[in-house]
């Protein structure tokens, strides 16, 4: 989705969204189905990158998504939801008893696009707090971050940028290698 599509979705738009996430968690785990979406806005038929992120009392218990929108918006929440919840590598899947604890959040992508930062780069105007996230990529490893982790670890741009490449399994500083390939994008956070 083009940034000023995921800038314009709305609560109303969030709200579905996170319906059809906890639908399709819960479907899966209690009848290891996924749940048909009925009528859906076309706005929501769109191919959008996705990250659906679970938690309990807070704490992070399973985030998954798609960078590239490779899915139309409304599968990429189900699929997003349903691997949150079976298959982050960090976790055991949900449980059933787990169910009524969850708290979901959605978080919608835009494209990306590639930024160049220079020794003069204003990182904070080219890096917005609670907006922006960040990919990057060097050879086979990459790492992202979505714009909320910013803000929950209270991040600056360098920061942000160096935590990213640590997600990567790089050196902190791994977005100075001319080899380094760094992408912003802009994420609309539902939850």
């Amino acid at each position: 989705m083009k940034i000023d599509e995921v800038s314009s979705m709305t609560p109303e738009d969030g709200k579905i969204l996170l319906k059809i996430a906890r639908e399709s968690v819960e479907e899966h785990i209690l009848r290891m189905r996924v749940p048909a979406v009925r009528s859906i806005d076309p706005s929501m038929r769109q191919n959008a990158g996705v990250f659906v992120t679970l938690k309990i009392h807070g704490d992070l218990r399973g985030c998954i998504g798609f960078v590239e929108a490779i899915y139309p918006l409304y599968i990429g929440v189900q699929k997003a939801a349903v691997y949150a919840a079976t298959d982050d590598p960090r976790f055991l899947p949900v449980s059933e008893d787990e169910l009524g604890l969850l708290e979901y959040e959605v978080t919608v992508l835009s494209d990306t696009e590639e930024i160049s930062i220079g020794k003069d780069t204003d990182l904070s105007a080219l890096i917005v707090r609670g907006v922006h996230g960040l990919e990057i990529s060097k050879g086979i490893r990459s790492g992202l971050l979505l714009p909320q982790v910013m803000v929950e670890m209270n991040l600056s741009p360098l920061q942000f940028l160096d935590e990213t490449c640590i997600k990567a399994g790089m050196r902190s500083s791994c977005w100075k290698d001319p080899e380094a390939r760094v992408y912003r994008f802009m994420g609309k956070v539902f939850s």
